[in-house]
């Protein structure tokens, strides 16, 4: 199959280019980086503005063009997609700051601790945790809040003062851990260490 039928252009194939929405044009400069058999492909943000069905499509052709040989360099900003990746290159102002396998990146010790809370009461915590003196930022994130403190401060000592928190306002702490890194925890946190 050719890469204008996998990518779905071929019911495309007598509009102009310019009057194609984003997510064809996507699919047609793609298309076009195919025609001459490159041995190394460049893509740049390739899956930048697309619908999530056209994301995975390009996952998938992208893994098959490797797969019969064909050496590619990916950009983006997207860490979910950098996570596809067999290695990970993280920059900053041009240069490179960190690299390795998405394992070995994400394996990193982070300086700055990060805890989970699942709580029905995550907005009162948040509002009243964002002026305590160890947090550095608070996110919700999928349901629950993500709490990451500043270099040096103790996962632990955070713990109990989140328990005596909701025991002094009465609420409820259905779970509190630390957090599993994410790549996005990572390339923050070396960011951060390059900036300093």
């Amino acid at each position: 199959m050719g890469a204008g039928a996998h990518l779905e252009l071929t019911d495309r194939k007598d509009a102009k280019a310019e009057a194609l929405p984003l997510g064809y044009k996507r699919r047609l400069a793609l298309a076009a980086a195919l025609l001459h058999q490159p041995r190394v492909l460049f893509l740049d943000e390739l899956t930048s503005g697309v619908d999530p069905m056209a994301r995975q499509r390009f996952w998938e052709l992208i893994y098959e063009l490797a797969d019969g040989g064909i050496g590619i360099l990916v950009t983006t900003h997207y860490m979910d997609e950098a996570l596809f990746c067999d290695r990970l290159a993280l920059m900053q102002a041009g240069r490179i700051v960190a690299e390795g396998t998405p394992d070995e990146l994400l394996r990193r010790p982070l300086p700055t601790p990060i805890l989970e809370l699942v709580s029905p009461d995550a907005v009162r915590f948040e509002q009243f945790a964002q002026g305590w003196p160890e947090v550095r930022e608070i996110v919700p994130h999928a349901g629950q809040l993500r709490i990451r403190l500043h270099a040096g401060m103790e996962a632990d000592a955070m713990t109990v003062r989140i328990h005596a928190a909701a025991m002094e306002h009465k609420l409820t702490v259905d779970a509190l851990n630390r957090a599993t890194p994410e790549l996005e925890d990572v390339f923050v946190a070396v960011l951060e260490e390059n900036e300093s």
